[in-house]
């Protein structure tokens, strides 16, 4: 449902009208605090998951990304390996790792700047790695 602040006459508007509306309401907002100007946006083509459910290589990135996520969530909570990571993440800083993607538009390795998602990403990586060889 959207939440609505009536300030003159409205002043901003969040999510959708009603449960069946197809235009959402946003605004965007940075982590320094920078906010955009509102907008909306029209769902043209919803996805059903109920009749329409992820398939073959879909389902296959789907569960390798699930399996990253819980993996990940473990590697934080034990000490030793977190320290690990972290020192991992403060080495790429400075030189990205040799197995990151690179990115289209600089055309060079990726530098992540959050510990959490640089220890998703690599996993995944490695997890995607490990299926591949085993194809």
């Amino acid at each position: 449902m959207a939440k609505a602040q009536l300030d003159h006459p409205v002043q901003s508007l969040k999510g959708k009208i009603g449960k069946n509306a197809d235009i959402v309401f946003r605004q965007k907002t940075t982590r320094e605090g920078i906010v955009f100007h509102q907008e909306a946006y029209v769902v043209t083509n919803p996805r059903n998951r109920q009749k329409n459910p992820p398939t073959g290589e879909e389902l296959r990135h789907l569960q390798l990304f699930r399996q990253a996520c819980l993996l990940t969530k473990q590697q934080i909570a034990d000490p030793v390996l977190h320290a690990q990571w972290r020192q991992r993440f403060q080495a790429q800083l400075a030189k990205p790792d040799k197995d990151a993607p690179i990115n289209p538009k600089t055309g060079k390795r990726k530098i992540y700047s959050q510990l959490p998602a640089y220890i998703r990403a690599t996993i995944l990586r490695q997890l995607k790695n490990t299926q591949s060889d085993a194809l």
